[in-house]
């Protein structure tokens, strides 16, 4: 691994974090915010992305008004509801993720990388989510990392 390769491009990368909760699910109701140990489900996703040195914008992808309170309430950014057809159980989490680009862009920020950080992973570990990144940096090779 080349040490100033990695630093370079860890100094100079803007990244997205992009959690996508939608509010539809059937299996378990309201799952993105219900608690777990007193914390939403949603907050531990949360609380590990705005503690990671490598995101530096944290968006939540929402079509839900309660999603979007508890995620406002634990940090995150939620500047637009998801359109209801983006957010239905046939909807491509891809569809998602490209309506926050295309916001992004629209509102003058263009990030290099996106994480894509799913509300429903509570036992994320700060650490695996930085090595993942310190992954990607290492090697111009490397074009994403997946989990």
């Amino acid at each position: 691994m080349d040490d100033n390769y990695l630093r370079k491009n860890m100094k100079n990368s803007k990244c997205l974090g992009l959690i996508t909760a939608r509010g539809g699910s059937k299996g378990v109701v309201n799952k993105n915010i219900r608690k777990l140990n007193g914390i939403p489900l949603i907050g531990y996703t949360i609380n590990v992305a705005k503690k990671c040195q490598h995101i530096d914008r944290l968006i939540v992808s929402t079509d839900s008004e309660e999603i979007k309170k508890v995620s406002l309430e634990c940090g995150a950014e939620v500047p637009f509801l998801r359109p209801y057809e983006l957010a239905l159980d046939t909807s491509k989490q891809e569809d998602a993720v490209m309506h926050t680009l295309d916001w992004c862009k629209k509102n003058d920020y263009t990030p290099n990388h996106i994480c894509l950080l799913e509300p429903t992973t509570p036992f994320r570990k700060l650490e695996n989510l930085n090595r993942g990144f310190e992954t990607l940096f290492s090697d111009k090779k490397i074009k994403g990392i997946f989990s």
